[in-house]
């Protein structure tokens, strides 16, 4: 049997012993550098991505692009309308080819001037009634009340907002001014969906910044939530949350239309109508609930002595595939058959502005959703022959207020 000196065991040991700091030192060293190589790699991904157009699908950059866009605009928390804009606040929005600067008023809504007293019109809605995509004088708002002289005519339609929103808006601010007339841009493109997240944020509590959950997940202004915007707008992580979820991405804009009008083409995604009729029925809860808070409002504005009048905005889609032929059935159907049962009045804007797409008019961006200039401006020209037709352009009671 060999034998072992315990002196040189011993002394084999220490040099093993010894030599450990310098392996953890020599892996640490080959850890970082790894780290470094990949923190490299991601950085130049995401600029190549960003820089070379035509490198990942479409849907991911717009994807990337939507988030972008909705982390620019600052905006604060309301315990029962979700979010507001900052008060006296000026900004820039941009979606897709649709950008514009915007101008705020005292309570955080679309309006120039003082706050008046009393109001004439109240005009709640989402970003169509908000005016989207072009600046504060142009919006259908804002053009109605330029073609009522002094009629005080005050616009609180946000982004974003849904009917049940439209409603606490209404409790917040627009009761107190005893408007003779409250008119209410439904958009069925995306009312239903916002009511659906809005009913899930009360669900857990309604507690912070709603448009901050609804967007990133999170529900206050801070290190956090400005580290989700900025993971929500990467061009790299929305290409692998694309590949990853394919059939979600197609709500990023899967399978476009291409429809040339006059003066362009115009971008058309099928699919929007799709999730219309699949939300827009009898049963859903955020159809029930849409109609609930318009049943609501109308009782409300009525026992403050004024009149409702729900204004159908559509879709561009709704507007422009038919004209194709490349629309089977109507997917408000129920949404018209609903506003009829409950003996609510409406003014549906769909035939005139179908009307002018088929003379080859282009009312809306390219790829945005919304109106542009003249579409806004048919719009405010059609509600306003309606008001007059029916004698709803009340006499106004006269003083400055927001236009």
């Amino acid at each position: 049997m060999t034998s072992v000196d315990p002196g040189t065991s011993g002394r084999a040991r220490r040099r093993g012993n010894r030599s450990w700091p310098g392996r953890f030192l020599r892996l640490a060293a080959v850890a970082a550098a790894v780290a470094v190589v990949v923190v490299a790699a991601v950085a130049l991904a995401e600029v190549v991505l960003r820089l070379v157009p035509g490198l990942m699908p479409p849907e991911a950059e717009r994807r990337a692009r939507l988030f972008a866009d909705l982390a620019s605009v600052r905006t604060r928390p309301h315990p029962t309308i979700g979010f507001l804009y900052p008060r006296n606040y000026e900004s820039i929005m941009r979606h897709y080819d649709a950008e514009f600067r915007f101008r705020t008023d005292s309570r955080g809504f679309r309006n120039a001037g003082p706050w008046p007293a009393r109001a004439d019109i109240v005009v709640l809605g989402d970003s169509v009634t908000f005016g989207f995509g072009v600046p504060d004088d142009r919006s259908w708002v804002a053009l109605l009340a330029r073609g009522l002289p002094g009629t005080v005519v005050v616009n609180l339609a946000l982004p974003g907002l849904g009917p049940l929103q439209h409603l606490e808006v209404y409790r917040a601010f627009a009761s107190g001014l005893r408007p003779r007339l409250v008119l209410i841009g439904f958009f069925p493109g995306n009312d239903f969906w916002d009511t659906a997240r809005y009913l899930e944020w009360q669900a857990l509590g309604g507690h912070g910044n709603y448009l901050l959950w609804r967007d990133f997940g999170v529900t206050e202004d801070d290190a956090r939530s400005r580290r989700r915007q900025w993971l929500k707008s990467s061009y790299l992580l929305s290409l692998l949350w694309v590949l990853r979820n394919p059939d979600r991405a197609q709500r990023y804009g899967g399978n476009p239309v291409v429809h040339q009008t006059a003066t362009g083409p115009i971008v058309l995604f099928p699919r929007i109508l799709e999730e219309v009729r699949e939300r827009a029925r009898p049963g859903r809860p955020e159809f029930e609930e849409v109609f609930r808070a318009l049943v609501t409002l109308h009782r409300l504005v009525a026992d403050n002595g004024g009149r409702l009048l729900v204004i159908l905005l559509p879709t561009k889609e709704y507007v422009y595939l038919p004209v194709k032929g490349l629309v089977q059935g109507d997917p408000l159907a129920h949404v018209y058959r609903r506003l009829e049962e409950l003996s609510l009045s409406y003014l549906d804007l769909t035939p005139a502005l179908r009307r002018a797409a088929g003379r080859g008019e282009r009312l809306y961006f390219q790829t945005d959703g919304h109106p542009n200039a003249r579409g806004y401006e048919l719009i405010a020209r059609v509600v306003a022959e309606h008001l007059q037709r029916v004698g709803a352009a009340l006499r106004p009671r006269g003083g400055a207020g927001p236009r």
